[in-house]
């Protein structure tokens, strides 16, 4: 079965082994109910074959969020 990815999903995503100075551990992307940070001047795109398990999605506010900061960095 193919793994269908859609926007805001928070998934648990293996990150080892890495090339360079990744980081090294299975971590959630995008932290879902927790109180945390997503870095996203540090974008990484991820093969699927390293998807765990999908965890749930970002609710609207969270997204609109991401979006705005996004958009400022890219802007420039």
């Amino acid at each position: 079965m193919a793994i269908v990815v859609q926007r805001f999903d928070v998934w648990l995503v293996t990150l080892d082994p890495t090339v360079g100075r990744g980081i090294q551990k299975t971590r959630p992307c995008l932290f879902e109910g927790k109180s945390g940070q997503v870095v996203l001047d540090q974008l990484r795109t991820v093969d699927k074959t390293r998807l765990v398990k999908r965890l749930g999605q970002l609710n609207t506010a969270a997204a609109d969020v991401v979006l705005d900061v996004l958009s400022e960095l890219f802007a420039r």
